[in-house]
């Protein structure tokens, strides 16, 4: 289990300061939470929709 600590604006919209979370196993790294995060409910995906919070992988 983690605890993911939400700011600013993703915290309203995603409507809490934190949350203690499972993540699947598929979750390895950052930009896997984004995706995860963004397709677990409608919270996530209005709080993780803009690109500028959506997390880059570095090739």
């Amino acid at each position: 289990m983690v605890t993911i600590a939400y700011f600013a604006w993703v915290r309203e919209r995603m409507g809490t300061a934190e949350e203690q979370v499972v993540l699947p196993a598929t979750v390895v790294d950052v930009a896997e939470l984004v995706v995860w995060l963004a397709a677990r409910d409608e919270r996530g995906a209005l709080a993780f929709a803009e690109q500028a919070c959506r997390a880059q992988s570095m090739a």
